[in-house]
Formats: structure tokens, sequence, C-alpha cells
């Protein structure tokens, strides 16, 4: 039999309090990079085994995958992922809504006014909000951006800046944190700003678990 050893999270056992579940609502839009989608995912599966396993079900993150256009949102050959829920039906509280990157800078989805309202009214609800990639054209299509800093990925930097000349954008970290909002730069920095929410609400050592056991770097030693 395969032996997995996984060692519990002392500090959780010790200190943690009873703050109940955290509902994080991750958005994803038709077209976009699945991998922005799955690797949030991933990392609050990770957390939430290390939580279980160290006597502290009650803290588990809750998520649910919602989108503004449910049906497929990406397919490939022998591969197709499918959201039924629609953003628009979210009721109740939300900790965290993390936005998945959008098919490119001049999708559909920016022109979805409907869209762009329901995320202006769920950043109000939200506890924090985050992006991944180019998902940060969605907050600064809203008007959430304006004077606040941002991350995108590089590849995007020109065209971003042209578009939204009054967010601050900083092109080198892998992500960046301005209040409540939360950017990252592309692809694998999503894994790395979703690591740092975990260590944000949980602490450094269930952080370092779940970095040991992703196989990933607590703090990546580089920027974009």
């Amino acid at each position: 039999m395969l032996e997995f050893y996984a060692p519990r999270v002392e500090s959780l056992l010790a200190t943690a309090r009873d703050t109940g579940k955290r509902r994080f609502v991750l958005v994803t839009v038709p077209g976009g990079d699945p991998f922005d989608l799955i690797a949030s995912m991933a990392v609050l599966r990770e957390a939430n085994f290390y939580l279980e396993w160290s006597g502290r079900p009650d803290l588990v993150c809750d998520y649910e995958v919602v989108s503004n256009q449910p049906g497929t949102v990406f397919e490939a050959e022998g591969l197709r992922i499918v959201v039924d829920k629609p953003c628009y039906d979210i009721r109740g509280h939300v900790d965290t809504v993390v936005f998945q990157a959008i098919d490119v800078p001049e999708g559909k989805c920016l022109r979805d006014q409907r869209f762009m309202a329901w995320i202006r009214r769920i950043s109000k609800r939200a506890r924090r909000v985050v992006t991944a990639c180019i998902g940060t054209y969605l907050l600064a299509e809203a008007g959430l951006l304006d004077g606040r800093r941002a991350a995108t990925h590089w590849g995007a930097d020109k065209g971003f800046r042209r578009r939204y000349p009054n967010v601050i954008l900083d092109s080198e970290p892998i992500y960046v944190k301005d209040g409540n909002l939360y950017t990252s730069a592309g692809v694998t920095s999503i894994l790395d700003l979703m690591l740092a929410l975990v260590e944000e609400d949980f602490g450094s050592e269930l952080a370092l678990r779940v970095a040991q056991g992703m196989v990933m770097f607590l703090r990546r030693p580089a920027n974009q």
C-alpha cells in the first residue's frame, strides 16, 4: 500500500479560532484559460485536506464555480468543462471572488454590461476580489481599479496601459494587493496568489504544508 506522509498543522489545533467556513466563488467566462480555474481549485483542495487532517473541518473553504454564460466554457478533444450556475444566482455571504483570465483583452465579456454591473455589485459584498492573469481587465473595465495598483500578464502591459490609463499597472510583481483587490500576473502566478490567501487566512504553517504538498515555492524568488 502506498503510504503518504501528511503532517498535521499544529498551530491550527492549538490556536485557530472558529471563524466559520470561507466561501469562495470562482468565476469563469467562455474561452478563458482553464488553468486559472483548475489551479485555484487545486490550492483550495490542498488547504482543505490539511485543515481536515489537522482536526479543523470547521475551517475548510467552500468553493463553487459560476459563469456569466453558463454552459460549455472550455472544450478540447476529449474534454469539456461545463458550468451550470450563472454568477447572477449567487446569494448570501461571499468571502472571496476569484476571476479567471478572459479569452482575449477584447473579449465579449468586457462588452457584457450586465456582467460588468454584477462585478461592481459583488465587489462590494465580498471581503476580497481576486483576478488571475488578464482577468485584471474585468476589474479595470468595471472601473474598480481606477487609481489603484494592479498586476497583469507582462504580454498585455502596453495594451492594458492604453486602455486603462487611470490604473497604476505594475508589470514586475507576480501579484499585487491593493486594499481588498488582488491581481496576479500571468498563468502560474495564480498559484502564488492563492497560496498567499491561504497564508493570510490561516497562517504560514498551513501555507507551507500546502506548498510542500503541491511541490511549489512558498514564496517564489522571482518576478515576471
